[in-house]
């Protein structure tokens, strides 16, 4: 007999928290709770992938901006490959290197970027977690700009050797090749 009366009772209990989740005021605290939570649910969700999709463009916007000053670099490169020995190619390419590095006098991808300097945008990169060898590349840039310059033209610019610029373009292209990784992959 105590047997059905403890199986009773917790019968009961059970269909009593059946019978207030079926009543009015617990359907509304039912449905207070899901729809707040799976509100709120969404709403994050949603923040978060807008958030990763700006973040991705930020990206790209600086790794384009990247690339463009290393093209740059590249083709003034090129130029004192082939002009050995003309000092006043050279030291015109250093003035050019030196605008390009810091965004002055030079052609931007984007207004936002005009006169700030290639290493601002490494330190950005690696703000948002592009950091493989940002440090590298970082004191490669600070070189192309203060020097040191073993060698002066006719107007007194500084310049360095084709083989010191090969060195300093490959690091550069080092981090631009895993920053794209990073990026895009």
């Amino acid at each position: 007999m105590r047997e059905k009366l403890d199986k009773r009772k917790s019968d009961e209990s059970g269909s009593r928290l059946v019978k207030f989740l079926n009543s009015s005021f617990g359907l509304f605290l039912l449905s207070t709770f899901f729809v707040t939570g799976l509100g709120g649910l969404f709403t994050y969700w949603t923040q978060k992938t807008k958030d990763v999709r700006t973040e991705q463009g930020t990206k790209e916007k600086l790794l384009a901006e990247y690339e463009w000053r290393l093209i740059d670099l590249d083709g003034r490169i090129a130029q004192n490959h082939a002009n050995p020995g003309n000092p006043e190619v050279w030291g015109v390419n250093s003035l050019m290197t030196i605008k390009a590095v810091n965004g002055n006098d030079f052609a931007t991808t984007l207004p936002q970027f005009k006169e700030v300097n290639w290493a601002g945008l490494i330190i950005q990169l690696r703000e948002l977690g592009i950091s493989d060898y940002a440090d590298e590349a970082i004191r490669a840039t600070k070189v192309l700009t203060d020097g040191p310059f073993p060698h002066l033209d006719s107007d007194r610019r500084g310049y360095v050797d084709c083989e010191v610029l090969d060195r300093l373009s490959g690091t550069l292209h080092k981090y631009f090749d895993s920053a794209h990784k990073k990026i895009y992959e």
